[in-house]
């Protein structure tokens, strides 16, 4: 039973993020960022912008359930405040690392379809440079 509860908070905390317009866009911006360097670089970003990530996902969580009356609400359940924070602590963790894995994939995808056409370019010039001599 704890463990659904758990579960329950987890989801909820995901919700909560993902439904915040503002942190929405800020998480977007900070996943684009490190894809637009790798690109223009032709090698993956040497940082992620971890830091960045959970600062923006970790910013106002419990506050804002104190605020709602929600916090009040989910500790009358039989659940200790230890099990109320690890869950939140799960859920940052949690989305940090889907939109890590998220941006590398992306990341790794545009590399891998860039080194494609500059090896179909470079194909197609040593072929043009063949006909020429």
């Amino acid at each position: 039973m704890i463990a659904a509860m758990i579960a329950t908070l987890i989801l909820h905390s995901l919700d909560e993020k993902l439904s915040d317009r503002l942190t929405l866009t800020l998480l977007v911006l900070l996943m684009l960022f490190p894809i637009l360097i790798a690109v223009s670089t032709d090698e993956l970003a040497p940082d992620p912008m971890v830091f960045w990530l959970a600062v923006v996902l970790g910013t106002g969580g419990i506050g804002r359930d104190h605020a709602s009356g929600s916090l009040a609400l989910a500790l009358t359940r039989p659940i200790k405040r230890r099990d109320y924070l690890l869950a939140r602590w799960a859920a940052l963790c949690l989305a940090g690392t889907l939109c890590v894995a998220i941006q590398l994939g992306l990341e790794v995808a545009l590399l891998e379809a860039r080194a494609d056409a500059v090896a179909e370019f470079t194909k197609r010039e040593n072929a043009a440079l063949r006909h020429e001599i």
